[in-house]
């Protein structure tokens, strides 16, 4: 009951988004003679790990789940979690900086490297037409349609260098939440640690 006790006060640090002192509590909770207090605080302590995106102690303590109580009920999903891990590890993880110059040496490009194609499309067909025109009208001698059309030119290009960083940002986090919902699925569907 005292080892159940001081999980359940770790828990409570958790909740309260005291996540050092959460951690530290959880830490010495794993080689508790209890079993299913240490297999609670481990998965608990990789879970922690998946939220910090430190996708490496988030599979070390997974594993450690699996390799030491590979008959508890939890190993099965100790197993999940770590291939989620592994796959959270394995995200291709986009620069939205990167993405921002690309965009600036050619508008659209950036997007694209986040992860948006038809977005991308979308503003360099914008920029593309906006320069002819502003071009074209200059050209012409339609010298109030070339200044709008090149302001416009000009607005299309600054924003699409803001939103390249966006989308790659948005990217990002996109992937790590699919991983984070398998997760939750996989702990729901296991009816895993309910009360």
């Amino acid at each position: 009951m005292r080892e159940r006790a001081k999980l359940n006060i770790a828990e409570c640090y958790l909740l309260a988004r005291e996540r050092e002192e959460a951690k530290r509590r959880f830490e010495f909770l794993i080689s508790s003679a209890d079993d299913e207090v240490a297999i609670r605080a481990r998965f608990l302590l990789g879970l922690m790990s998946v939220e910090e995106e430190n996708w490496s102690e988030a599979i070390r303590w997974f594993r450690s789940i699996m390799k030491l109580y590979p008959h508890s009920d939890q190993a099965s999903l100790a197993g999940s979690m770590y291939d989620l891990a592994q796959r959270g590890a394995s995200l291709k993880k986009r620069s939205p900086l990167k993405a921002a110059l690309i965009s600036a040496l050619l508008p659209g490009v950036g997007q694209i490297y986040g992860g948006n194609l038809s977005r991308g499309l979308k503003f360099a067909a914008v920029f593309g037409l906006s320069t002819v025109s502003s071009i074209r009208y200059a050209r012409e001698g339609h010298t109030a349609l070339a200044v709008h059309m090149g302001l416009l030119a000009g607005a299309v290009y600054l924003w699409n260098i803001r939103d390249a960083s966006d989308v790659a940002k948005e990217s990002n986090l996109f992937s790590r939440s699919i991983i984070l919902k398998r997760m939750r699925d996989q702990i729901e569907k296991a009816g895993a640690f309910k009360r």
